[in-house]
């Protein structure tokens, strides 16, 4: 799925967001994934933008929670030459 169309569905339906789907968004818009040291969290880093969001890791179900969706948006909205990068 293009990075447009999935940004968009997340944007639009922040409750129905898989974690796989997110990690791809923000792995194609350039964020790397840091893994925590066993906690609940896993945040992901840009690089070139020391841009940081965080992200509970579900469980047992495989779905974002809203709030985590709705601040990664923001971030993204804030910072449009993420989608010039890449």
């Amino acid at each position: 799925m293009q990075r447009e169309k999935l940004y968009e569905r997340l944007k639009n339906n922040p409750r129905n967001v898989d974690f796989n789907e997110l990690v791809t968004l923000l792995e194609g818009l350039g964020f790397e994934k840091k893994l925590g040291k066993g906690g609940a969290h896993i945040s992901f880093r840009h690089p070139e933008l020391q841009l940081y969001v965080h992200v509970a890791k579900p469980h047992p179900h495989n779905k974002v929670l809203p709030v985590y969706v709705n601040r990664i948006v923001k971030a993204i909205e804030k910072h449009p030459q993420l989608w010039e990068r890449r």
